[in-house]
């Protein structure tokens, strides 16, 4: 083996600042909040504070579609085409903020009382808070690919990420949880909505002035709108992860849109009972673990086979959800005690942790590879692209949800759980169960496929490393260029 082959299979030495990581988890934590509450909480709210039928919100879904999918690759390029003293994405963190969030208190203040115009309105603010949400949304998932290019600094990126957004993730379950339970608090939902929504603002417009990007990406010549998107469909390793995402996309949308019913329904969460506290400590526990034994072996292993394991172990803990909840016999009225929901608990969400945590980076190689084939670093773009795939399995998640538990006898006009009937529970649990698990398991069979893995991706990592420093180079040199042309016209023009 050469001394260059060597070199090439050596690790990348890379130092992202923790300022820099923290500010980045503290935006995300914000975007994680806002986006979390509106996408769990918006179905939930209109169903049981509205009475409004369940096949009505799924066809606001299913209309939504045709803009989920356009807006997303349009915004991505534009962001992709930013040029300002800012950069390219801190511009849409800072002043994206304030409408983000008047976008977010918006959507729980109806201008309609009808079936019909509660599904107009539900549409209407699907269309306005998804945008700036998509504005917002492509920048921070973007930005660990931009910030480094190894797994390991990656995936530290998003291990402080997931630290702190544990506030914003909470924030999106319990309040919902609290306020829109078994008897809704339309008044307190409001309240606590405006003031966190206001908060999340706050914190991701003040993390836009501590996160830094490559500023020498601005001089690249973009490439056209169309020729944007023909080359992102020219790599392989992107499709093969769009199935992957489009499969946990649907999933994870299913848990997020109505995971109140798994209160009302599958688990009996009391907290008032020590137990409920002793699971949750439990799972905190082994989240944490497992963040650690990712940060670890992330390299040695490979993201691939972690990911890959993580979807098998999270589609296992559904299975068991399922034969725990049927042999049972939930309902609403007899919901299985959270020590005996604990055990699936226990692999569904470490599968999920392994995903959340990896899903970033495995996009990031995606992104790498489109360097080595166009010369050019194109997050938002392929976020963009991403999200013009994968945006129709959030309105197809809403669409099977909401039509399952209309399927198994939901009545619209009763607000109670215990007052629907024992089908409803059955029609909640096939939803929460084996349509998850059966994502998983195709997620894992298609990544199987993934090609961007072992000694071979190292050393095309070290290639773009070098692409990077050329191009830094390049701009310093471009700068120096700027300065000259200045002080050229300051004398020609005796400034």
């Amino acid at each position: 083996m050469s001394d260059d082959q060597k070199v090439e299979r050596e690790p990348i030495e890379e130092h992202v600042s923790m300022r820099a990581k923290l500010a980045y988890g503290i935006a995300n934590t914000g975007h994680q909040f806002l986006g979390g509450t509106v996408f769990g909480a918006i179905d939930i709210f209109y169903l049981k504070l509205f009475g409004i039928d369940p096949s009505t919100v799924a066809w606001s879904w299913i209309l939504f579609i045709a803009w989920n999918m356009i807006n997303d690759p349009l915004i991505g390029i534009i962001e992709e085409r930013t040029k300002s003293d800012l950069g390219r994405r801190i511009p849409y963190l800072r002043y994206g903020a304030p409408f983000y969030v008047i976008s977010f208190i918006l959507v729980w203040f109806p201008i309609a009382n009808t079936e019909i115009g509660l599904m107009w309105n539900h549409l209407l603010m699907l269309f306005i808070f998804d945008t700036i949400y998509s504005m917002v949304g492509l920048v921070t998932y973007a930005m660990p690919a931009e910030m480094a290019i190894t797994a390991r600094e990656r995936n530290s990126i998003v291990i402080w990420t997931t630290i702190i957004g544990v506030i914003g993730i909470a924030g999106s379950i319990l309040i919902p949880t609290i306020y829109l339970g078994d008897v809704p608090d339309t008044r307190g939902f409001r309240i606590i909505s405006i003031i966190l929504g206001i908060v999340s603002g706050i914190a991701i417009y003040l993390s836009s002035f501590f996160i830094k990007e490559n500023k020498y990406t601005q001089i690249e010549e973009p490439l056209g709108f169309m020729e944007s998107i023909k080359e992102t469909f020219k790599n392989k390793a992107f499709l093969i992860v769009e199935i992957v995402i489009f499969a946990t996309v649907l999933m994870q949308n299913i848990l997020q849109g109505f995971f109140v019913f798994i209160f009302d329904y599958i688990i009996d969460i009391d907290p008032s009972e020590f137990a409920t506290y002793i699971v949750i400590a439990v799972l905190l526990v082994i989240v944490v673990l497992i963040v650690y034994l990712i940060n670890k072996k992330i390299e040695s292993v490979g993201i691939k086979k972690i990911v890959i394991l993580g979807s098998l172990i999270s589609a296992f803990g559904f299975g068991l959800l399922m034969i725990f909840g049927f042999s049972y016999g939930v309902n609403a009225a007899n919901k299985m005690p959270v020590s005996f929901g604990f055990i699936p608990l226990l692999f569904i969400v470490g599968g999920l942790i392994v995903y959340l945590m990896t899903n970033q980076p495995l996009m990031g190689d995606c992104i790498d590879k489109d360097e080595i084939l166009t010369g050019k670093r194109r997050e938002t773009t392929y976020s963009g692209v991403n999200a013009l795939i994968t945006k129709p399995a959030v309105s197809l998640a809403h669409y099977v949800f909401l039509n399952i538990i209309k399927l198994y006898g939901y009545d619209k006009n009763v607000e109670n759980p215990l007052a629907q009937p024992e089908s409803v529970a059955t029609g909640v649990l096939i939803a929460f169960s084996i349509v998850p698990m059966i994502c998983l398991i195709i997620a894992a069979i298609v990544l199987s496929f993934y090609p961007l893995d072992g000694p071979e991706w190292q050393a095309e990592k070290h290639r773009i490393h070098r692409i990077h420093i050329e191009k830094e180079k390049k701009y310093i040199e471009y700068l120096k260029k700027q300065e000259e042309l200045e002080e050229n016209r300051k004398r020609l023009f005796f400034i």
